[in-house]
């Protein structure tokens, strides 16, 4: 590189890259909890394996408590005072939808969410990518097949 600092976005770095999320560790939807240690445990065996290109991750998880003001609170938090590169398997369709303009703003980027709401699907207002549940139109086909079988 010639003496030249590499540049990195907020949240990289040579040696760590920091990943977010939010998902209700309390509240109506704490049994929801249990799908965020699944990035947590997937990370871990990742770090386990000498990171990815040699980066381990930092995964920080915050609680919503699956409440839309929460989301936005902690969703804040870990893209300003965190600086996360990108959040991924934050989780809830109320919770996902308040926080949708904030993501889309350049400094912030949303990898995955867990919602089967179309309308957190990939847009031009976001960067977020695949949604890892059905949409709720699928869904109710999935179900009106098996009810009529």
């Amino acid at each position: 590189m010639c003496g030249r600092r590499k540049e990195y976005d907020p949240g990289a770095g040579d040696t760590e890259i920091k990943l977010g999320q939010t998902v209700p560790h309390s509240g109506p939807g704490s049994r929801l909890w249990r799908a965020g240690r699944v990035g947590e445990a997937y990370f871990q065996m990742l770090n386990e394996k000498d990171g990815i290109n040699g980066r381990k991750i930092k995964f920080l998880t915050l609680d919503d408590a699956y409440s839309a003001p929460k989301c936005v609170e902690a969703t804040r938090r870990l893209v300003e005072q965190e600086e996360v590169l990108a959040l991924f398997g934050s989780l809830g369709t109320a919770p996902q939808t308040a926080v949708q303009q904030m993501i889309s703003l350049p400094r912030a980027c949303r990898s995955f969410c867990s919602t089967p709401a179309r309308r957190n699907e990939r847009s031009e207002e976001t960067t977020n990518g695949p949604c890892r549940l059905p949409l709720y139109p699928t869904e109710a086909r999935i179900l009106a097949r098996h009810v009529l079988t």
